[in-house]
């Protein structure tokens, strides 16, 4: 979801987004306020994937460097006994789509 800012940031000021306000303290480094913002402005979206046929270590690290060669994508967690991915990725960057495309190519397919 995009997020709107409202007031502009500094250190020891209050931002206001669409959703939500934060308070950074006056000793914040300016690298990190840019840091902060990148996450905050990001267009995110999480998904969770069933993948039946993660049965290893090799499967769980072969399915993460998959995904994560996609532009935006970040494996969040990967479990081999659950068998469940969950991302992170940016929607203008990659869709769903072409995230279960990238799987099927190397053999791993997320369920509906």
């Amino acid at each position: 979801m995009r997020h709107r800012l409202l007031l502009p940031l500094g250190p020891g000021t209050l931002a206001v987004t669409g959703r939500a306000s934060f308070y950074l303290p006056s000793h914040v480094h300016s690298g990190l306020l840019l840091e902060f913002w990148k996450e905050v402005l990001i267009m995110a979206r999480e998904a969770t994937l069933k993948i039946r046929a993660i049965h290893c270590g090799g499967c769980v690290r072969t399915v993460t460097k998959t995904l994560e060669a996609l532009p935006s994508v970040q494996v969040t967690r990967a479990d081999q006994e659950s068998k469940l991915v969950r991302l992170q990725f940016e929607e203008s960057a990659v869709t769903l789509e072409r995230i279960h495309e990238a799987l099927d190519e190397v053999g791993f397919f997320p369920e509906d």
